[in-house]
């Protein structure tokens, strides 16, 4: 198939946070409301005309809201430690299971590779090896697309069986769309890559361990009980003083937008 690109622009939340993350989403001791929304240039490649018409499991169910507000009622009679994290590069560490490979061609005109990296926000070392890869295309070459799960329709299923089976691994099971639970009271919730953790003081270290060990997490925050404002799943949580609040006021403002329009 043919390989295009388009230059888009993705919607970034500038957060401004009391702790700071270390590598590989290394715990925040607290963490405080973003600020603002702004956008950021995003250039996405696609391919052109290839359709796959098997038919094939692709079912991802995700949770729903009154049970995680349950779950959150659950934490805090518990005294569980609340975590939100976001899976990094999460479909290019799920299992391509794939029995056909997928080649794509180049696009016959390419952009020129600058010397110094454009990216602020990038180790040199690793602009040398993304450089030396990119010149390494060629306009017009086939190559083989690896790991070519990006918004494929069975993505999500893909990706959910990785944290399936790494959850299983540490003895939680799943219960109900999204939620798993496991013996020690610790509940663990996700929405495709987007997870949260409600974990007990003395169990932590155990579980974050190995979710870090089998998943690399752009970040991984832990809410400061007394005070944290924060949106999952359509909900608005406000702490205060060991409480929670919960609205759904930002769900509603979007599905009465979409109506509006």
């Amino acid at each position: 198939m043919d390989l295009g690109w388009r230059l888009t622009w993705k919607e970034k939340e500038a957060e401004k946070g009391k702790g700071k993350e270390g590598k590989n989403g290394s715990l925040s001791p607290s963490h405080s409301p973003p600020k603002a929304t702004k956008r950021v240039p995003k250039a996405r490649c696609f391919g052109k005309g290839f359709w796959d018409k098997r038919k094939i499991d692709t079912f991802t169910g995700t949770p729903v809201p009154a049970l995680i507000f349950f779950c959150m009622i659950w934490a805090l009679a518990c005294a569980l430690q609340i975590f939100m994290g976001d899976v990094k590069g999460a479909f290019l560490q799920s299992t391509d299971m794939n029995a056909e490979r997928v080649y794509a061609r180049m696009p016959a005109w390419m952009p020129p590779i600058p010397d110094v990296c454009p990216y602020l926000d990038m180790k040199p070392k690793k602009w040398e090896r993304v450089k030396e890869y990119a010149r390494s295309l060629l306009p017009g070459q086939i190559r083989e697309v690896v790991r070519s799960l990006y918004g494929m329709s069975v993505s999500s299923k893909l990706f959910d069986n990785k944290w399936v089976g790494t959850t299983g691994q540490a003895g939680f099971e799943r219960i109900e769309l999204e939620i798993a639970v496991d013996k020690e009271k610790n509940v663990l919730i996700n929405w495709i890559d987007d997870v949260f953790n409600l974990i007990a003081f003395g169990q932590v270290e155990r579980v974050m361990r190995h979710l870090q060990g089998e998943m690399e997490f752009k970040k991984m925050t832990r809410l400061d009980m007394a005070s944290y404002k924060f949106k999952y799943a359509g909900m608005d949580f406000e702490g205060d003083k060991g409480g929670c609040r919960v609205l759904m006021s930002s769900y509603h403002e979007g599905v009465s937008c979409e109506l509006d329009s």
